[in-house]
C-alpha cells in the first residue's frame, strides 16, 4: 500500500483483531509498522504510534 500509510495501519489491524499472532509474530510485518512510523504523514503517526505501542514495536 505504498502511499497510504492510513489504509495500510487499518488493514494491519483489522488483520490484528482477526489473528493477532499473525501481526506479533511475524518480522515483516512488524517491520510494516516501523516503516508507518518512519513514513507516515503526521496526521497518521500518532495513530500508528498507539498501534505500535500496543504491539510493544519500538520505533
Amino acid at each position: 500500500m505504498w502511499n497510504h500509510h492510513d489504509k495500510a495501519l487499518n488493514i494491519l489491524r483489522a488483520a490484528g483483531e482477526i489473528a493477532p499472532e499473525e501481526i506479533t509474530g511475524r518480522p515483516a510485518a512488524l517491520r510494516l509498522v516501523r516503516d508507518i512510523l518512519a513514513t507516515a504523514p503526521i496526521c497518521v503517526r500518532r495513530e500508528a504510534r498507539e498501534y505500535a505501542a500496543t504491539l510493544g514495536v519500538i520505533a
